[in-house]
């Protein structure tokens, strides 16, 4: 589950920003706030704090909606029940 959680994550940012800008992301993300991709599952508010430092508020928050969005349709949920991606991570980790 953490694996496919991230692997959406990924793949969701890639389509958004594109590969480099996707590599250059984590690279910044690991090096100033010591965040990986895989964090997301664990510190949901920490990956989120770090990813809207590093890529702005609005692009964050466009970015949080697409992978809300792909988590619901991997996981099968409905994304009309979750409010924020740390919702639906905890409701993807409680299950």
């Amino acid at each position: 589950m953490k694996s496919k959680i991230s692997t959406v994550i990924v793949d969701s940012l890639r389509i958004l920003i594109g590969e480099p800008s996707t590599e250059i992301l984590f690279s910044c993300m690991k090096h100033i706030d010591n965040i990986e991709p895989e964090a997301c599952y664990e510190d949901p508010e920490g990956f989120i704090s770090s990813l809207r430092e590093n890529l702005g508020s609005n692009l964050a928050y466009t970015a949080e909606v697409l992978i809300m969005k792909r988590l619901c349709i991997e996981f099968s949920m409905n994304i009309d029940d979750n409010r924020s991606l740390t919702d639906l991570i905890e409701k993807i980790r409680s299950h």
